[in-house]
């Protein structure tokens, strides 16, 4: 099993978190406000050593953001006494309270917060994984740069071939599938990627380019109110986005998608933004789950049947008591849990009361591009320039550091004035 990881008797308990994302990083986060580190032995596991924004990895994507200003090195935030340890989990028995990572590493816990975040979910979809492109990492934001600037680069090789226009046809026709919040940004950051640079590079190939949003749904943004959904779609229509609602995909393969509608559309780059799933744990104990993977929490974010254990964000399945459904996998949701989950740890080492955790949305902002955006904040709805200010600040707020914030503020303002830079390293 590997080596144990105890180091005898403590006179701290053992706080594990698993997970540097949202949920997890700021669990630690609050946890400092509270006054809490000096009550723990505190132990993260992670897959990587750095905080990554993922609400902003699609810019990365479509080449409007550098990929160095959407993370933030965990080491720059935490002391040396909290213990990053970069690894993944591969069991949790919660009876003898020990989880074992991939690396075989054993490590003991009094206190458990899981977070591991998400991974693709591809539906079963024959082909998805290996001929789409996901958007969870930020190697793989990296990989869609760089195919996107590698299919302009041979387009503009075959323009004038025409025995290779079935070739260029494919080349230029960029799919997205899946149309939640990142899919919607996505196409609409592509279509300002042509409009705004491609059309100044590549201007021979800037008209030929078709961009599509395959939509399995009736509508966008099913997360949110119907009239941000529609709204979204007339923006995109305007932008030149195809969109094909009801539309589910069968088949990826190296030349295009399959609908089950039997239509086949030809393309070499699909982007799979169709929804996610937990990332797989194997637990030991006593725990119920949802069919998509999610575990079943008190509203204190406690496990059932052991009080020792919270789980939040994208891992947990909580009802909202208004609408009896799952509360979203939306990172205001994992950012609410994680200031709960804080205050509860240190609570139970003070003998406090708990805290449950009620979740009451702060809005939703979709971003549609350069200076446009959706904005719904109680029974105010806007578009607009307004909406796509109020979108940034929000986004820029939520950064770790006041350097990334000056950073990826002047990218934006850079971006407004010349066009993005497009190179394939």
């Amino acid at each position: 099993m590997g080596t144990m990881i105890n180091p005898g008797r403590l006179t701290k308990p053992r706080l594990l978190i698993i997970g540097s994302g949202f949920a997890g990083l700021y669990s630690l986060w609050y946890l400092k406000k509270q006054g809490g580190w000096p009550d723990f032995d505190i132990s993260l596991i992670t897959s990587v050593n750095y905080f990554l924004f993922t609400p902003l990895l699609h810019e990365v994507a479509a080449g409007s953001l550098s990929a160095g200003n959407v993370v933030e090195p965990l080491r720059n935030k935490f002391p040396a006494n909290i213990k990053i340890i970069l690894d993944e989990v591969k069991t949790v028995n919660l009876d003898s309270r020990q989880v074992v990572t991939k690396a075989g590493r054993s490590l003991v816990y009094d206190y458990l917060v899981v977070a591991p975040g998400t991974r693709t979910n591809w539906f079963k979809v024959s082909g998805a994984l290996e001929n789409s492109w996901p958007l969870k990492t930020l190697a793989e934001a990296l990989a869609i740069k760089n195919q996107l600037i590698a299919n302009l680069e041979q387009a503009t090789n075959l323009w004038e071939d025409s025995q290779q226009q079935l070739k260029l046809e494919k080349l230029l026709t960029w799919v997205i599938v899946g149309g939640g919040p990142t899919g919607v940004e996505m196409a609409a950051e592509l279509s300002h990627l042509v409009k705004g640079t491609v059309v100044k590079l590549y201007p021979a190939l800037a008209a030929k380019i078709k961009i599509i949003l395959v939509q399995r749904g009736s509508e966008l943004l099913k997360e949110f109110s119907p009239r941000f959904g529609q709204q979204a779609r007339q923006k995109l229509t305007a932008q030149g986005v195809s969109i094909k609602f009801n539309s589910e995909v069968t088949l990826v393969n190296q030349v295009g998608l399959q609908l089950k509608s039997g239509e086949f559309i030809n393309s070499q780059l699909v982007i799979w933004l169709a929804g996610v799933k937990p990332v797989a744990i194997a637990w030991q104990g006593d725990l119920d789950m949802v069919n998509n993977g999610r575990i079943k929490i008190q509203s204190n974010l406690q496990l059932f049947n052991y009080s020792n254990v919270y789980v939040l964000g994208d891992s947990a399945a909580l009802l909202d008591k208004e609408t009896n459904k799952l509360l979203p996998q939306l990172a205001q949701v994992a950012v609410g849990q994680a200031k709960i989950t804080a205050h509860n740890l240190w609570a139970e080492r003070k003998n406090k009361p708990l805290k449950e955790f009620v979740y009451k949305s702060k809005g939703n902002l979709v971003s549609l591009g350069q200076w446009l955006a959706l904005a719904e904040i109680g029974n105010w709805f806007f578009e607009g320039p307004v909406a796509w200010w109020l979108w940034r600040t929000v986004y820029l707020s939520k950064l770790l550091s006041g350097r990334k914030k000056i950073q990826v503020a002047w990218e934006w303002t850079w971006n407004i004035f010349f066009p993005r830079n497009l190179y394939k390293p």
